[in-house]
């Protein structure tokens, strides 16, 4: 016990540590995770706001309005005057952030597309029409709208990722309304995610990606090639960020890898992406590992040293057990009053003497029951022979006698003369009425019929009766049952204790009176029959055969009943029968 309980300390300990530690681990990965999604959600942020400020920059130059005016007015290719509008400081200024791929100039008339990528804009521009995407554009900027983002999935037909600013260009002199547009390639916004080195500081499994509304990528995957727009994010962390919550969980990622995850969303204006931040919780779990294999050593080790002291100690205390041992198969083998000589002042010393006690106690009652027995037995066979006795008696007394003179009669009959041989017939007929009711009687002594065919309630009423007309005892009768008693044990062993108890009253109690009560309540029977005799003494009780009280004793235990017998000289004697948890059973 003692090395189990050592054991079970030892890894309660080490299990406390482990997870100490493990949640420690996990909160401190969860830290840095959140760390780096904030520092790349301000960064994209920045970014885009970055954008909006080149934008509107933009779209008040004056050369952004004269490029603007000129594309309906220019035959192609463009002339002169946009080029020079665009190179005086247009293109110097977009270069400057290296963040734009393409700037795109739109009119009513159509719209004029440069690269940026081309080291000088020449005479060899061409105005081309306006598309739905640009159409649309336009619409939204004339319903007073400064500047507008377009997410990469509204751009569609161009097989480019890329993401669209633009912002409304007016020329109050000629009243030409335009806009201007810049186009922003993925490889930008990867840069920003990677910090132009790939998964810095993320490990071998981390990584930090978008994803826009339609749950599919904005930004590149570290573990699927030309993921953006194509591979999906479902995940409990994204559908957490979109549903306005931010915060940290430990998820199964779009792979269906369990990974450690911090989510939120981006606050710009006309984007609805979350941004996420993972590691692998295998690869975040690692350091965990030497501590759970020292935990291991250590218990181990622990369990080493307990085994030697528990071994020491068992081989002390195990000699007077063996010895105990031995005494108790010969009490269980039933030689009972086994002892052992054991002197020490100890545990052991203490449960020597309650086994010694215990085996005394155990010889003596042994005793007391294979006395009981014995009574019982006796009282079994004294009942059967004084039944046998009074069976025969009456069948000697009462029934043979009347057989034997019907007999004499029917002789007689024959003898006589036909008007003298009806007349003894006729009296024969009523000795054969007399001697059935005689058989009727011995057969109720035995097993009255009505207890079968009627249950014992109408028994016990005629049980009464007869007694009541036979003698001058008054019996009153109240019996409260539900319903009727279907186990024929119960209502054998019950009929034969009442039978029993109003067969003292006649025989010895000199009684006038007798109330007897039956009921069940609450799941309890409770039989109660007391007089107004002579009452009984208590050496009455105690007689092996005294007025049959250990037949009905004996009756009461098989029916798992308590039964009492109280009585004072002078003032009646009362038998009371519990049964508790009664039921009314079935044979």
């Amino acid at each position: 016990f003692v090395l189990i309980l050592s054991l079970i300390s030892t890894y309660v300990i080490g299990k406390y540590s482990y997870e100490k530690a493990k949640s420690a681990l996990v909160q401190r990965t969860f830290d840095q995770l959140t760390s780096l999604r904030i520092e790349k959600t301000n960064r994209i942020q920045n970014f885009f706001a970055q954008c909006a400020s080149d934008i509107s920059n933009l779209s008040r130059l004056d050369d952004t309005k004269e490029i603007v005016r000129l594309i309906s007015q220019l035959d192609d290719p463009v002339n002169n005057r946009v080029s020079n509008a665009y190179n005086n400081f247009i293109k110097d200024y977009i270069e400057a952030g290296n963040n734009y791929s393409k700037i795109i100039f739109i009119s009513k008339s159509g719209a004029l597309m440069i690269n940026m990528n081309d080291k000088a804009v020449k005479n060899d521009l061409y105005i081309l029409p306006l598309d739905k995407v640009q159409l649309n554009i336009l619409k939204e900027l004339n319903s007073s709208n400064d500047w507008i983002l377009k997410d990469m999935n509204e751009l569609d037909g161009t097989g480019e990722l890329k993401i669209w600013i633009a912002s409304r260009v007016n020329d109050n002199a000629e009243g030409e309304k335009g806009a201007v547009i810049l186009e922003i390639p993925i490889e930008v916004i990867n840069d920003i995610m990677f910090e132009n080195r790939l998964y810095n500081g993320l490990g071998k499994t981390g990584e930090t990606y978008l994803v826009g509304s339609d749950y599919l990528l904005r930004s590149t995957s570290r573990f699927e090639n030309n993921s953006v727009l194509k591979t999906k994010v479902a995940t409990e962390g994204v559908k957490e960020a979109f549903n306005g919550i931010t915060g940290t969980k430990e998820i199964q990622d779009y792979r269906n890898v369990s990974v450690l995850s911090s989510f939120s969303t981006l606050d710009v204006p006309g984007l609805n992406w979350a941004i996420l931040a993972e590691i692998d919780t295998k690869e975040a779990m690692v350091p965990i590992v030497s501590i759970k294999s020292n935990i291991m050593y250590l218990t181990f080790i622990i369990f080493l040293l307990l085994l030697g002291v528990v071994a020491l100690l068992t081989a002390m205390i195990t000699a007077p057990i063996r010895s105990l041992i031995g005494k108790t198969d010969k009490v269980a083998a039933g030689e009972f009053g086994q002892t052992l000589n054991y002197k020490a002042n100890d545990e052991v010393g203490d449960l020597v003497h309650a086994f010694n006690k215990m085996t005394m106690q155990l010889k003596a009652q042994s005793e007391k029951l294979e006395e009981e027995r014995k009574l019982r037995l006796n009282s079994l066979i004294d009942g059967q022979e004084l039944e046998r006795r009074r069976l025969s008696k009456e069948l000697h007394d009462g029934l043979g006698q009347l057989i034997l003179t019907n007999k004499l009669k029917v002789e007689r009959a024959l003898k006589e003369e036909p008007g003298e041989a009806k007349q003894i017939i006729s009296e024969s007929e009523e000795l054969f009425r007399i001697t059935m009711q005689e058989i009727r009687n011995i057969s109720n002594g035995l097993m009255p019929a009505v207890l079968t065919a009627f249950g014992l309630e109408t028994a016990i009423r005629n049980l009464t009766k007869e007694i009541a007309d036979s003698s001058e005892i008054n019996i009153n009768v109240n019996i409260e049952i539900d319903k009727p008693i279907i186990n024929s044990k119960y209502e054998t062993y019950l009929y034969r204790i009442v039978q029993e108890a109003l067969n003292n009253v006649i025989k010895h109690a000199m009684a006038t009176q007798v109330n007897l009560d039956l009921c069940v309540e609450n799941g309890e029977l409770k039989l109660s029959i007391q007089d107004n005799g002579t009452g009984v003494s208590f050496d009455d009780m105690n007689k092996p055969n005294g007025n049959g009280l250990n037949n009905m004793q004996y009756r009461a235990e098989l029916l798992g009943g308590d039964l009492k017998i109280t009585g004072t000289s002078g003032k009646g004697t009362k038998v009371v029968l519990q049964i508790k948890n009664f039921h009314y059973g079935s044979n």
